[in-house]
């Protein structure tokens, strides 16, 4: 079976430059029209059989669309939920640097291994995203082999389990670039193990592409 990973379209904090973490901060009106062409690409070329997303609204808004039109409810999976940023989140990068600056300088040389200042590290990230996509896959494969699912996630999710499923060490998480905003990144669920396919071309959303950073 396959996975579509989604990351959610652009944010308000994603044009501001803060870190966002786990708080639910809402989509723009670009983000929206990316979730609406997303959408529209998705379901104009594949079969899609479930719908499921984060906890957070904009990775909820961003798939709705694909769930709506087919009747089908969005399934809340909260382990792919952006990284919790702890005492960072909602903090401009310059002022985390000001507040937490031995943090924030350890976490940008081992972003993958070091948490954020009362938060997560990406490790930890990954290793959930990986345990909740097995089992969601797990159930979905029970109902066809061939079964498509698309998952509206984020950013950091994004760039752990490509960097895990690609036999990389967290270390290097920094390594994997960014997904753009309303991205499509193919898994592929065999013999009970996530495999990396590819990131999907995104001219479906006709030159709105961004790919800001966003945690």
């Amino acid at each position: 079976m396959k996975i579509f990973l989604v990351r959610h379209g652009l944010t308000d904090y994603n044009e501001t430059g803060a870190f966002a973490g786990a708080l639910d901060v809402k989509l723009t009106e670009i983000g929206l029209k990316q979730a609406e062409l997303c959408s529209k690409y998705i379901l104009d070329s594949y079969k899609v059989d479930a719908v499921y997303a984060s906890d957070l609204s904009r990775a909820i808004l961003t798939v709705k669309p694909v769930a709506d039109a087919l009747n089908l409810p969005v399934i809340i999976e909260k382990g792919v939920r952006e990284i919790f940023g702890g005492k960072w989140e909602g903090l401009l990068y310059v002022d985390i640097g000001k507040q937490f600056p031995e943090d924030l300088g350890a976490w940008l040389k081992d972003m993958g291994n070091v948490k954020c200042t009362g938060g997560e590290s990406f490790a930890e990230v990954g290793e959930r995203a990986i345990s909740a996509l097995t089992n969601l896959a797990k159930k979905e494969e029970e109902l066809g082999k061939d079964r498509l699912v698309v998952v509206g996630t984020h950013a950091g999710v994004i760039r752990a389990l490509e960097c895990k499923l690609k036999g990389m060490p967290y270390e290097k998480v920094n390594d994997i670039p960014w997904a753009n905003n309303a991205s499509i990144t193919e898994l592929e669920f065999v013999n009970g193990e996530l495999k990396y396919i590819d990131r999907l071309q995104t001219d479906y959303l006709n030159g709105l592409n961004t790919v800001i950073k966003d945690f």
